[in-house]
């Protein structure tokens, strides 16, 4: 929906194509936390009525310096920008910019400007513009490009999905995990996530309860859940997780395991509805033992401080990677996110390593993602005011033989007098340039301050 919403705000007919003489329209508005521009012009339609048509929208978000400007800078640095953004067009034309911020107005009147809005106030008087106020209330087309608002999810209740069965009630002690039949685990806190109508909680007078609670873990699996199906069927599969899954399920031990190590890895497993996951406990948890007892129909029962990660086997690692950075809901998130929203639901070895292996073998992240390093600083120039005061020198080839058996060159340099020395090798050693540094260099042009190099190994 978001999309087709897009796709439909840059195709005609709201967007339509430039008329250099008619008037354009710049609407500009700035927020806390980003900038937007609207560039636009009254045209005549087909039946005849003027309407406004949108050239090109422009935004961007602010840094955490231009957050601390006032409103009024903030506003002004929203000039500065869609000037700048829709400079072929506004260059040399009269055009008229609409602000929500009505001190703009006087801004070529006033005398009394800092110098920051100082600066400002020239860059923008190299255009023929008139600015104009407009109400915050018929400026709203702007106020969507600078604001991006994010309500707040709404947790759904799910008090219906276990079923009150007096009969085949359990009677447990708080702090215990009741594991309901579905797949995506999560933990919210006891008041976003009511406690279903089945469970029961009874009271003991000289054993309060306040400070217990009952942990419900909702696993479900959403639209994927024939990729959840395909996991537990490809751990039944897999050559490494039967013997664990056969063992919790019949105590038997395999001929060939090892016992003290296997019994190790069992004691980190568990075997819930069919599938096998992995335990992980949690250092903030401290469960004591209380009195108090809960009536609940669920039929699997785990400490509150053990969390529970579904068991990949090695023939799904790639689906679940797909599936966590390739799905359009994913966003292609990096490593650090991406491992994030995995570790939180799944478990298999070396996960990070294969994480980061994924993310960073990703075709469209490569192509069109922003480099994250920073940018080489700018050259300067080697200033020198003497002959042969600074030198440079490297090695060129290797190239064809030639009949007394050389195939390399060593270049150097003048840094003053850009004179070029050249010399014919027939090996990079580094007895053989040094050799010749010192007869054809030194010995000619004298010692220099300063030589510079690729740090090669015949150089160092």
């Amino acid at each position: 929906a978001f999309d087709h919403l897009r796709h439909l705000l840059i195709e005609a007919p709201i967007i339509a194509y430039p008329q250099f003489d008619k008037t354009f329209i710049l609407q500009l508005d700035a927020s806390d936390f980003g900038l937007s521009a609207i560039l636009a012009q009254k045209l005549v339609d087909d039946d005849g009525v003027q309407r406004e048509h949108v050239i090109g929208y422009a935004s961007r978000t602010l840094t955490s310096s231009e957050r601390k400007f006032s409103p009024t800078e903030r506003e002004c640095l929203t000039i500065v920008y869609g000037c700048s953004h829709f400079r072929p067009y506004l260059e040399g034309v009269r055009f008229t910019i609409l602000t929500d911020h009505k001190a703009l107005k006087w801004l070529h009147q006033t005398k009394d400007l800092n110098s920051r809005l100082a600066r400002w106030a020239m860059q923008i008087a190299a255009y023929d513009v008139d600015i104009q106020h407009r109400s915050g209330a018929d400026n709203t087309n702007c106020d969507a490009l600078s604001r991006a608002p994010i309500d707040d999810l709404s947790i759904s209740n799910d008090s219906a999905v276990v079923q009150d069965s007096s009969s085949s009630s359990t009677v447990v002690d708080p702090g215990y995990l009741l594991v309901l039949d579905y797949f995506y685990h999560c933990s919210l806190p006891s008041s976003q996530f009511p406690i279903p109508t089945s469970l029961h909680r009874t009271t003991n007078s000289s054993s309060p309860t306040s400070s217990h609670s009952i942990f419900c873990a909702n696993i479900h699996f959403g639209d994927n859940i024939q990729l959840y199906e395909d996991i537990r069927n490809a751990q039944w599969n897999d050559a490494e997780l039967r013997p664990l899954i056969n063992y919790l399920q019949t105590q038997q031990l395999p001929d060939d395991t090892e016992s003290p190590k296997f019994h190790k890895r069992v004691s980190c497993h568990r075997f819930v509805d069919g599938a096998l996951y992995r335990v992980l406990h949690s250092s903030q948890s401290n469960v004591e033992d209380n009195s108090s007892t809960a009536i609940c129909s669920t039929t699997r029962l785990f400490r509150s401080h053990e969390q529970l990660r579904l068991v990949i086997p090695k023939s799904k690692i790639f689906d679940l990677l797909s599936l966590a950075h390739d799905h359009p809901t994913a966003a292609h998130l990096g490593r650090r996110k991406t491992l994030y929203r995995l570790s939180s639901r799944f478990y298999w070895s070396h996960m990070r390593h294969d994480v980061e292996a994924y993310v960073r073998a990703c075709e469209l992240c490569q192509k069109f993602k922003a480099s994250n390093k920073k940018s080489g600083g700018l050259m300067r120039p080697i200033v020198e005011n003497e002959p042969w005061n600074t030198i440079g020198i490297d090695l060129t080839g290797p190239l064809p033989k030639t009949r007394r058996g050389n195939t390399y060159i060593l270049v150097v340099i003048d840094y003053f007098t850009k004179w070029v020395e050249l010399f014919a090798l027939a090996n990079t050693k580094a007895k053989t340039i040094a050799q010749i540094f010192v007869d054809e260099v030194l010995c000619r042009f004298g010692f220099p301050v300063r030589v510079i190099s690729d740090n090669g190994v015949q150089f160092i």
